[in-house]
């Protein structure tokens, strides 16, 4: 790890920054494989393993990090950019019921195809929770049964877990993705 007086000490300049765009609704694996495909050293179990709890909280955005990047630093930067962009927008919120905006919004983010998507999916979703329907979102069942949602199957849907909003009521526990603004 470079630190910014070796470099100077040693007359290193010109190190350059790496691009990585987060888009939204990326779920923490996706994260870690996008982070993986431009930081070479990156360790993608250790992030997951790191940023277990941080689902939901880690903001899709561009950031620019050293190769020397930790993943204390990546996690740091995601989560400070959260704060920043989300400051104001939970006030007088409780963290269950911000637990439960990110954990409603994430199921937006990986449901809609484009922006005029969401407000339906979200009207959608909440007029179900209202009633008391199960919210049969195929995004929670690949969440639980480690798969993406192209990859389902017939018997992903009976898997009995928190996360499968065809068989549990309610929301899941968490967020399953890392929902945008």
């Amino acid at each position: 790890v470079m630190t910014i007086s070796f470099q100077i000490a040693h007359g290193i300049h010109n190190v350059n920054q790496i691009k990585i765009t987060i888009p939204e609704g990326q779920n923490n694996s996706e994260v870690a494989n996008t982070i993986s495909e431009k930081l070479p050293e990156f360790d993608v179990s250790n992030f997951l393993s790191q940023a277990k709890f941080s689902e939901g909280y880690l903001f899709p955005e561009t950031y620019y990090f050293y190769a020397s990047a930790t993943i204390e630093d990546v996690i740091s930067s995601m989560k400070q950019m959260f704060k920043r962009k989300t400051d104001g927008l939970f006030d007088n919120m409780s963290e269950s019921e911000i637990k439960k905006v990110l954990t409603l919004a994430s199921l937006v983010e990986r449901e809609a195809q484009g922006t005029d998507d969401r407000a339906l999916i979200a009207g959608i979703l909440t007029k179900r929770l209202s009633l008391k329907m199960p919210l049969q979102v195929d995004a929670t069942v690949a969440y639980a049964n480690g798969v993406e949602e192209k990859d389902l199957v017939k018997s992903h849907f009976k898997l009995e877990s928190p996360y499968n909003t065809y068989v549990v009521l309610g929301l899941p526990p968490s967020p399953i993705a890392n929902p945008g603004l």
